[in-house]
């Protein structure tokens, strides 16, 4: 008896195929929604505006700290003419 082309026949190993797929869809679904929900949740920090950036501690700006010192051109080879 021949399979009639109307019904789709399985090969052979169709349950292992099957069964390898359905746990793979089980890692991924997870790894999925937690990547979804990250990116929406960085999304939505950052439209609300509170607590991007630094952490909205409040204190950004408050104090400007002091400038480096700069180091004089003068002392910058000072080493390497000891050494000679």
């Amino acid at each position: 008896m021949t399979p009639s082309p109307s019904k789709p026949t399985r090969g052979h190993g169709w349950a292992l195929r099957s069964l390898l797929v359905d746990w793979q869809l089980l890692v991924v679904a997870p790894i999925l929604v937690a990547a979804i929900a990250y990116l929406g949740r960085q999304t939505w920090r950052t439209w609300r505006g509170r607590k991007a950036g630094c952490g909205g501690c409040g204190s950004c700006g408050a104090e400007t700290p002091a400038p480096a010192a700069l180091i004089p051109p003068e002392q910058l080879m000072l080493r390497s003419r000891r050494r000679v």
